[in-house]
C-alpha cells in the first residue's frame, strides 16, 4: 500500500500542477483578452467620434453646396435682369473689379450718356438711382421715344 499511496500522491501532485498551470494559462489568456477588449472599446470610441465628425462635415458640405446652388440660381436671375435692363434701355455695361460703367443711348438719338461708379463708394440703391438718372437724361432729349415712355413707368429706388 505504501507504493500505491505514493502513486496516488504523485498523481495528485501532478494533477494539482496541471490544474495550477491551466488556471495560470487561463488567467494569462483572460488578461490578454481584457487588454484586447479595452483596445477594441477605444477603437470603437475613436470610430464613433470619426463618424460623428464626418457626419458633421457632410452636413456642412451639403449646406455649402445648397448655398452655392442657390447663389448660382440667384446669379442666373440677376443675369437675366441685367439682360432685360440692357435690352429695354439700350445700355451697355462694362464691369471691373471695383467699378461698373458703360453708356446708354436714347432710342431715337445718337446721344450717349457715359457713366462709371465705384461699387465700393456707392450703395446698390445709389447705383440704381444714378443709372436711372443717366437713362432719364438720354431719353429727355428724345421726346416721345420708347425709352422715355418706358422711363415714365419707372421710378428711382
Amino acid at each position: 500500500m505504501d507504493n500505491s499511496h505514493r502513486d496516488i500522491q504523485v498523481w495528485l501532485k501532478e494533477y494539482i500542477e496541471y490544474i495550477t498551470n491551466s488556471v495560470s494559462r487561463n488567467a494569462n489568456y483572460l488578461e490578454t483578452l481584457t487588454v484586447v477588449i479595452e483596445e477594441l472599446k477605444k477603437l470603437r470610441t475613436d470610430i464613433q467620434r470619426d463618424i460623428t465628425e464626418n457626419e458633421e462635415q457632410l452636413k456642412s458640405s451639403k449646406e455649402k453646396l445648397s448655398n452655392i446652388n442657390r447663389s448660382k440660381e440667384k446669379l442666373l436671375n440677376m443675369r437675366d435682369e441685367v439682360q432685360i435692363c440692357k435690352l429695354l434701355t439700350n445700355t451697355t455695361f462694362t464691369y471691373k473689379a471695383s467699378s461698373i460703367g458703360g453708356y446708354t443711348v436714347g432710342a431715337n438719338s445718337k446721344k450717349r450718356e457715359f457713366f462709371e461708379m465705384n461699387v465700393k463708394e456707392f450703395s446698390k440703391d445709389e447705383i440704381i438711382n444714378n443709372l436711372y438718372n443717366c437713362l432719364a437724361e438720354v431719353s429727355s432729349t428724345t421726346k416721345g421715344s420708347d425709352t422715355n415712355k418706358r422711363l415714365n413707368n419707372l421710378e428711382p429706388v
